[in-house]
């Protein structure tokens, strides 16, 4: 665009802002010849004022509503209050004012921070809270009047400029703005020095014209003017005006920060194209513009860098951002957090408009690498835009080199003006050979879990309480503790109540509960949040009370526990995780003859047949890893036969020792694989390629009559069990009270 044009602009600009003078010029000199009671229609001079008002309204020949000329004021106007006067609604020309607005306040400026003798005013605060508003009629809503001035707006409520060319705040000196909900005017921003904007809220205009138009607009005209903006995420500043674009920097120094988003909406004005989400024209120098979010426009581009105008770093993660004109000194992607997401920048007359060719450095700004391309990352820009097209790219920790990419610019094949970025060391997604390793130490973490399990169950199936008073029942309570190997990673512990009840002379009947209290697994862990492990069982004996003869036990039990699992990282394989549930059940018909080998001495033949199932669901990892892998449902059953001999020896009265020795084979044994999907070429994983069908079993114990109807036991057994030839050991104390 020619320079006269930008002129012309120039001159639109200060026109227009002389046009509002006149108001400030005779506001500033009612400062000088009139008493403060003369102008306000409440009036402070006192310092260290504080006051709460609900209505208050101005008349001519008064033109301010509220106006503090103290030291330490403060106003607050209380809900469904208003402030309406012809001028200013509420003025504070000394230090440290405070404003707390739950009403409505109106005017041609609604607020003004500011001095009577046009220097400092410092240290104001206006709090415009959900329930206030603030409209300026003329000016503006809020104006902070003066070089050396300083407020902050924190806005939960709206803030309105009305009419045409009535500002939303107006800044003079410094000034914060925390804005969370609504801000509005045409423009709704205007920056005349040094402006802080934290946007959670909407910021809009509908100023309608070209140029220096806008939402958000920094010029200086007397100061180069300085801007710091942050847009947060899902927040808005938008113009939907014809010609103006949603934030302009005409001169000065700007840094912009957009998490939310940024448009402009509005036609292009005859003869121009100036609705764009950023407009940096004149001689503006925009440090950083720093884009995680959306900026767009309808009709012209989402960045429009002018000709004198300067951008130093842009840093983009939006796909194609529209962009015109001389190019950022350095433009940087961003990548995401897959493959498919990542900035990418569609350029138009990278050369400036009087000739010059803008050049670039291109870099990386952040993200993870996930791809070995990315395609089409910047296009309409030729070689020689670029001053770097190859690098390395530290994606991680300095200290990590694991993380670091060597990268490079690469035209498409056809193209001289459209880039892919390469990163030809980049291994796309997790390794088949180190995932089919990790699987295989996972099916290892399993076989104990499933090992855990089935030693719960074959413990639960002999489960019993012998001890009964003249009424028939017995009670039992107790704990136990389980280790594999002797592998302080493989435990749990359990407490364990056990009931009976005597039906008959030979017949007792009952139940036990064996409720986790931990369980330590690597990879795995389980949780009985959905019950704890429980049983039946019946017995059919000739002499209960000698304990002579036959015996028959027929018992059940079942749990379901949830369970917790991750996959251990092998190389580059994923950390992967996800839940299931593994489900146990178990029974057991055993027959059993005992006799008397002296009369201290009891032994005892049994032969059984026992049957378990343990089932652990299928389930999907999580997505915290770039490729969740999926797993079957895997489940392990088996038919035990059974036998062996207890022992049982009265060294005393009320004192025995007992033990046992036994055998188990597997008639019949079926365990599934670890089947997963998600990468191309898994095979299944064995559960144990190492079965152990035939197995022994071993313990021994006492028991203690505390009195005729008390027992107190304790036992340690050994089992062997049917995965990668493991062995359990239990030790167990209960105590049993006859009722």
């Amino acid at each position: 665009m020619p320079c006269k044009k930008f002129l012309q602009r120039k001159l639109l600009l200060s026109a227009s802002l002389l046009c509002l003078l006149p108001n400030f010029v005779f506001i500033q000199k009612s400062f000088a010849v009139d008493a403060c009671a003369d102008v306000a229609a409440l009036c402070i001079t006192t310092s260290s004022d504080s006051r709460t008002i609900s209505d208050l309204t101005a008349t001519s020949p008064k033109t301010v509503g509220y106006e503090s000329r103290a030291l330490d004021s403060s106003l607050t106007l209380t809900g469904g209050g208003t402030i309406s006067a012809p001028t200013v609604g509420i003025s504070f020309l000394g230090n440290n004012s405070i404003l707390n607005n739950d009403g409505s306040v109106s005017a041609q400026i609604g607020v003004r921070f500011s001095s009577s003798s046009a220097s400092a005013s410092t240290g104001g605060i206006l709090n415009n809270n959900a329930s206030g508003t603030i409209t300026g009629t003329y000016t503006g809503a809020i104006y902070l009047y003066g070089t050396g001035s300083s407020a902050e707006i924190n806005n939960s409520g709206i803030i309105q400029g009305v009419g045409s060319n009535v500002y939303g705040v107006a800044n003079e000196g410094t000034l914060i703005i925390n804005n969370e909900l609504t801000i509005t005017g045409i423009p709704a921003v205007f920056n005349n020095n040094n402006l802080t904007l934290n946007n959670n809220g909407t910021i809009s205009s509908s100023a309608a014209g070209g140029g220096y138009f806008g939402t958000i607009v920094s010029e200086g005209y007397s100061v180069p003017p300085s801007i710091n903006l942050i847009n947060n995420i899902g927040r808005t500043i938008s113009a939907t005006g014809s010609g103006s674009s949603a934030i302009v920097i005409g001169n000065g120094t700007a840094n912009i920060t957009n998490y939310g988003t940024i448009s402009a909406t509005g036609n292009s004005v005859t003869g121009s194209s100036d609705a764009h989400g950023i407009s940096n024209y004149w001689s503006g120098t925009i440090s950083d513009i720093t884009n995680y979010g959306s900026i767009t426009s309808t009709y012209g581009y989402g960045i429009y860098n002018y000709s004198a105008a300067t951008i130093t770093t842009l840093s983009n993660a939006q796909s194609n951002l529209t962009y015109y004109g001389e190019l950022p000194q350095t433009y940087k992607i961003i990548l995401g957090i897959n493959a498919s997401t990542y900035g990418t920048l569609n350029v138009t007359n990278p050369s400036n408009y009087d000739g010059a060719s803008g050049i670039t450095t291109f870099g990386i700004y952040s993200g993870t690498v996930k791809a070995t391309r990315y395609a089409g990352v910047i296009s309409g820009v030729s070689e020689s835009y670029l001053i770097a097209q190859s690098g390395t790219y530290d994606g991680g920790t300095p200290s990590d080199t694991s993380d670091d990419y060597a990268w490079n610019l690469s035209l498409q094949s056809g193209s001289t003006e459209i880039w892919d970025l390469l990163f030809p060391s980049y291994r796309e997604g997790p390794s088949l050979a180190d995932t089919q390793n990790s699987l295989q130490t996972q099916s290892s973490y399993l076989m104990s879990a499933m090992n855990l399990q089935k030693t719960a169950i074959n413990l639960g199936l002999n489960y019993d309480c012998t001890t009964f008073d003249s009424n028939g029942f017995c009670v039992g309570a107790g704990g136990r503790y389980t280790t594999l190997d002797s592998n302080s990673q493989f435990n749990n512990s359990s407490a364990i109540v056990v009931t009976s009840i005597k039906l008959a002379e030979y017949i007792r009947i009952g139940g036990y509960l064996d409720q986790n209290i931990s369980s330590k697994l690597k990879d795995i862990s389980l949780s009985n949040n959905k019950g704890p492990l429980g049983g039946l069982f019946v017995v059919l004996s000739e002499n209960d009370k000698t304990h002579e003869g036959y015996e028959l036990r027929l018992a059940a039990n079942y749990q379901s526990k949830h369970a917790d699992i991750s996959r251990e990282v092998i190389g580059n394989s994923e950390a992967g995780s996800g839940n299931a549930s593994l489900e146990s059940m178990g029974a057991l018909g055993q027959i059993s003859y005992s006799f008397k080998a002296s009369d201290k001495i009891l032994l005892t033949q049994y032969l059984g047949l026992r049957y378990s199932q343990i089932k652990r669901s299928a389930y999907i990892e999580g997505s915290n890893v770039s490729t969740p892998l999926s797993y079957s449902e895997v489940k392990d059953e088996a038919a035990t036969a059974l036998a062996g001999l207890k022992l049982n020896i009265a060294l005393a009265d009320d004192f025995n020792i007992q033990g046992h020795l036994g055998i188990e084979d597997d008639v019949h044994q079926k365990t599934g694989n670890l089947i997963t999907s998600g990468i191309d070429g898994l095979t299944p994983v064995a559960i144990s390629s190492d079965k152990n069908h035939f197995r022994g079993v071993a313990g021994i114990g006492a028991a203690l009559n505390v009195s005729k109807y008390q027992v107190l036991r304790g036992y340690i057994n050994y089992q062997q069990l049917p995965y990668q030839t493991k062995a359990a050991t239990t030790a167990m104390l209960t105590y049993e009270l006859g009722l």
